[in-house]
């Protein structure tokens, strides 16, 4: 992307000011809704609808492609996810000095994340042979002896990728490890599984921590503002409130790392979420095993705050994995087209409650067709699907907003108001997806469907799917 003269000036002006903020922040400070305004500092950019809002985010599986990264770049998204360190391959072989393998690292698909102006979450993956407390897991824990050989790779890791042109700073250690490694059997897995079926108490999540006591001072001495990520966490359950019939022991693994000192060493937590369709219906607020607490993206949410307030921490909250998916025993396999229908309903819901409830980020799995359960945002042939078009709008519409919070307004309808200088929003949609009949203020300008439609209407409106609606200030 080139600028002229003038932007580049205040590219170098956004950098200087989130110099400044990133040192004004205590690390143990909640993110609240406020957190994604300080990143508006960066709308005199030229695409004033890229990057102005940090809740939305994407993985991309393959950012070497220009014609991917122009789909991500189109969607207006702030975060982009990359798989991009497997350590196993970077270091096959100890030696000694250690030697590493950079061409094992895509630097091509690096630089162009940077160069399109996103914010990279380098993703750190797979313990090599030699390094493996349980051998055969890929996947698995670091043998305690070679912490310290982690540690050197993470130092040398940050000092080739934190700068010179792929500014890397958001480092995120493994991937869904409270996975049992007793029950992954491929040991390159994209799980994390490093957790411990055998430790009912804390699953193997204080040993999580030891890796964290090596891991984030290496990255902290080379990049003193980077941000280490705690690998997202899959909370397939609560432990504190178990479906009938379970323990949910895994659940425990968040516990293990703040119980062992792990909270000093990271600075965001990370959890996943992945809601699905059953019978037409998006379950999300009614997920059985997270509906007590609002539901599996509220519930995470509440889980690990509270987990971390019990600790005496209160860090700021990726959703670093989610998407809207159709599980292999839906019904939705058979009627992809209403599928796709409510998976581009579930983007403005997705949003409007990770903004309100002030997670730094949702990022959705991924961009690229087909998908894994076609959650992805473009299909098979990498052209935008029904949810592409859903979140290229939203990205629009939200543009510099302050989340308000939820409103009970309206019976049957669940809504979240957002304010711009010049207006208020409001994204509203059935509860329980059916029709519900509502009376709008008097001050309702405009109503517009999820891919920015605007709609005729008349009071009372009928609310079923997400509308945006707009009023005078």
């Amino acid at each position: 992307m080139k600028f002229q003269i003038k932007q580049r000036i205040a590219i170098v002006s956004t950098l200087i000011i989130a110099f400044i903020t990133i040192n004004l922040v205590n690390i143990n400070t909640v993110f609240s809704a406020s957190v994604d305004e300080q990143a508006n500092v960066e709308i005199f950019l030229p695409l004033i609808n890229s990057h102005s809002q940090t809740v939305f985010g994407m993985e991309v599986i393959n950012p070497s492609s220009s014609s991917i990264m122009q789909k991500a770049e189109g969607s207006g998204t702030y975060w982009v996810r990359y798989n991009a360190f497997n350590w196993a391959d970077i270091e096959p072989i100890r030696t000694n000095p250690p030697t590493y393998n950079w061409n094992a690292v895509n630097e091509t698909a690096l630089r162009n994340i940077t160069t399109s102006d996103f914010r990279t979450i380098g993703l750190i993956l797979h313990t090599p042979s030699w390094a493996q407390k349980v051998q055969g897991k890929t996947c698995g824990p670091i043998a305690e002896e070679d912490l310290a050989a982690f540690g050197q790779f993470v130092d040398a890791l940050v000092r080739r990728y934190a700068y010179s042109g792929f500014n890397v700073r958001y480092w995120e250690f493994f991937n869904e490890q409270d996975a049992p490694w007793s029950l992954i059997a491929d040991g390159d897995s994209g799980y994390g599984c490093w957790g411990d079926s055998s430790d009912l108490e804390y699953y193997g999540g204080d040993y999580y921590a030891e890796m964290l006591k090596v891991a984030y001072p290496a990255v902290k001495a080379v990049d003193p503002n980077a941000q280490v990520v705690l690998g997202g966490l899959l909370l397939d359950c609560d432990p504190e409130h178990p479906p009938q019939g379970e323990t949910c022991p895994s659940g425990n693994f968040l516990k293990g790392i703040l119980r062992n000192g792990g909270g000093n060493y990271f600075d965001i937590a990370n959890f996943h979420t992945y809601p699905y369709e059953l019978s037409g219906k998006i379950v999300d607020e009614t997920h059985p095993k997270w509906e007590h607490r609002g539901g599996i993206l509220k519930g995470k949410a509440a889980f690990v705050k509270e987990v971390m307030a019990n600790y005496g921490f209160s860090k700021p909250i990726f959703n670093g994995e989610t998407a809207f998916n159709c599980p292999e025993w839906s019904d939705c396999n058979s009627n992809l087209e209403r599928f796709y229908g409510n998976q581009a309903s579930y983007v403005p819901r997705l949003y409007s409650i990770s903004k309100s409830i002030g997670l730094l980020g949702s990022i959705w799995y991924e961009l690229e067709g087909p998908g894994w359960r076609y959650c992805s945002l473009l299909d098979g042939n990498q052209n935008p699907k029904l949810a592409y078009n859903a979140y290229q709008f939203m990205t629009q519409e939200m543009h510099n907003t302050t989340a308000l919070g939820e409103s009970f307004d309206y019976s049957g309808v669940t809504t979240y108001k957002f304010a711009t200088s010049s207006k208020y929003i409001w994204i509203m949609w059935s509860t329980n997806q059916v029709n519900v009949s509502v009376t709008l203020p008097s001050n309702t300008t405009k109503v517009l469907d999820k891919f920015g439609n605007e709609i005729s209407w008349t009071n009372p409106i009928t609310i079923n799917d997400p509308v945006y609606v707009e009023l005078s200030k």
